[in-house]
């Protein structure tokens, strides 16, 4: 959101899953499958591999030795009662799905508004079941390679170490909050996998490649979490919204320092559009990260005690070197320490 940042590596295979996650709302909206469901009709419409495969995906043994079904069967389940009862639906269902995921190609798009919020209680009820479930059942276990064509296992460790490997020479923060990058350990780097647009308000998204981003934990669990970054759904909304991948911020704003009027000693930031001006998404912006504040306090607690050390490093330095020093001995004091802190990435 901040950040311009590159697709992951993994991006096709994403995209085939996206494909994947509509031939499940396919089969779910299908009228005539049985209920319960049955191995059988699973074969027919995926084929032998997929359909057995999503078989062992329906029910889960429980630690007490009884069968339960998963939210994925429910959610199949849920929504195709709603079918069977609501004859037609499943039209308004797949147009709103083929729609919206094409958002990603909408972001200066002023007429842009999601269908999804158009489609009945029941029906989005049955679908967040779902649809969420292909991300925290399906891609947490991970989707096997005859589903996205890589050549092993694909789960939430390996999207996120592909979105580093494409941007590991472009980017070395946080691409929401600019802070340090999460630990790794070996191949496992401990980010969230964050959903932009959060999936309990947006399920049609929960494995959509332009909607995954790895942040920091603290970005993830302290602050946006499952914030909706767009501030009204009925009035532009993603041309009045930064994205990480297709709207960056860092492209639009200015991030200005000032001194807090109630004390000389404490400095605040300000964002704004590069015009000088706020703006809805800037505020929408703040609103979803509180940058400004995190800024801030950032700059009081760390930076500015970190330069003020540098300086009295440098005039101990230039006094015993010097005890009478001129103007032009501190401007060459002062052009080594700006040297020293542009190439201190703790400082950058």
């Amino acid at each position: 959101m901040l950040h311009q940042i590159n697709s992951p590596i993994c991006l096709s295979a994403l995209k085939k899953i996206l494909q994947f996650q509509r031939q499940v709302l396919l089969f779910a909206c299908t009228p005539t499958i049985s209920l319960p469901l049955i191995q059988a009709e699973l074969q027919a419409f995926f084929g032998i591999e997929i359909g057995d495969w999503l078989w062992g995906r329906l029910h889960i043994r429980k630690q007490n030795g009884s069968i339960a079904k998963t939210s994925f069967c429910k959610g199949i389940e849920q929504l195709n009662q709603y079918i069977k009862t609501n004859l037609g639906k499943e039209r308004s269902i797949v147009f709103a799905f083929d729609y919206d995921v094409r958002f990603d190609r909408s972001y200066s798009n002023s007429r842009f508004k999601f269908r999804y919020k158009n489609l009945g209680q029941d029906a989005r009820s049955a679908l967040k079941i779902l649809c969420t479930s292909l991300y925290t059942e399906l891609l947490d276990s991970g989707f096997p390679p005859f589903i996205h064509s890589l050549p092993e296992k694909f789960n939430r460790d390996h999207f996120i170490d592909s979105f580093w490997k494409a941007n590991q020479s472009n980017l070395r923060v946080c691409p929401l909050c600019d802070g340090p990058r999460s630990d790794r350990i070996a191949t496992k780097i401990y980010d969230d996998a964050d959903h932009f647009f959060p999936k309990k308000d947006y399920p049609f998204f929960a494995v959509h490649p332009s909607n995954l981003v790895p942040i920091c934990l603290s970005c993830n669990r302290s602050f946006k979490g499952d914030r909706d970054p767009i501030d009204s759904v009925a009035t532009e909304p993603l041309v009045n919204t930064f994205h990480p991948y297709g709207n960056p911020a860092i492209n639009h704003i200015n991030i200005d320092i000032k001194s807090d009027p109630s004390t000389k000693d404490i400095l605040v930031i300000k964002i704004t559009e590069k015009s000088g001006q706020s703006s809805r998404r800037v505020k929408s912006f703040n609103r979803l990260l509180k940058l400004e504040d995190r800024w801030s306090g950032r700059l009081n607690d760390t930076i500015v005690p970190a330069i003020e050390d540098k300086i009295r490093t440098m005039g101990k330095r230039l006094r015993r070197r010097k005890p009478s020093r001129d103007e032009e001995d501190l401007k060459e004091e002062l052009q080594g320490f700006l040297t020293d802190y542009l190439d201190d990435e703790s400082l950058q």
